[in-house]
C-alpha cells in the first residue's frame, strides 16, 4: 500500500477534501503524521539537525521511498524553514517525494477587521536546481560588497 506522510501542525483530520483527493486518500493510500515540532527562535544550527534526523528517522521507519503502488509515495513538508530546508535536503537525498502544499489567500472583510482565509490548491515538488560552479576570486567578491565586505544598500532619497 501507499503512504503520504503529513509533517506539519495541520493534522489530516483537518485538510478538506480537495488536499485529501489530491494526497490519493480518497483512493486508498494511506495517511501518516509525524508532527511537526515547535522550533526555538534561538535554537542552534546542531540542534536543527538533530531534530532533523530524528524525523527522517521516523520518516524511513514509516517507509521506503515508492515504487510502484508500495512505500511512502508522498513527504508533504512545512513549518518552520531552517528545519524545513534540513529536512527536505535530506529526504531528497534519500530519494523520497518530498512537497510543500500552495494556498490561495482570501481575504474577508467583517464589521471588526479582515480575516485572512487559506484555501489548498495543489501540493508541489520540492526541486533541487543545478547550480554549475562559478569561479570567483576575493577582489571581484569584496568589490562587489562594497569593498568591506558590507552591501551596499540604496537609500531612497
Amino acid at each position: 500500500m501507499a503512504t503520504f506522510i503529513n509533517i506539519t501542525n495541520h493534522p489530516l483530520s483537518q485538510w478538506g477534501e480537495g488536499q485529501r483527493k489530491a494526497a490519493g486518500f480518497l483512493n486508498g493510500v494511506e495517511g501518516r503524521e509525524i508532527l511537526f515540532p515547535n522550533v526555538l527562535p534561538n535554537a542552534s544550527s546542531e540542534e536543527i539537525a538533530n531534530l532533523a534526523r530524528g524525523i527522517v528517522s521516523s520518516v524511513q521507519a514509516i517507509g521506503e521511498p515508492a515504487s510502484e503502488d508500495v512505500g511512502v509515495w508522498g513527504v508533504h513538508v512545512m513549518g518552520e524553514q531552517t528545519l524545513c530546508f534540513a529536512l527536505v535536503s535530506e529526504l531528497l537525498k534519500l530519494g523520497y517525494n518530498v512537497l510543500a502544499s500552495t494556498t490561495e489567500r482570501r481575504v474577508v472583510e467583517t464589521p471588526t477587521g479582515k480575516i485572512s482565509q487559506f484555501e489548498f490548491v495543489k501540493f508541489r515538488r520540492y526541486a533541487v536546481i543545478p547550480i554549475p560552479p562559478k569561479a570567483v576570486d576575493a577582489a571581484s567578491a569584496a568589490n562587489a560588497w562594497g569593498g568591506d565586505g558590507r552591501r551596499e544598500i540604496p537609500q531612497r532619497g
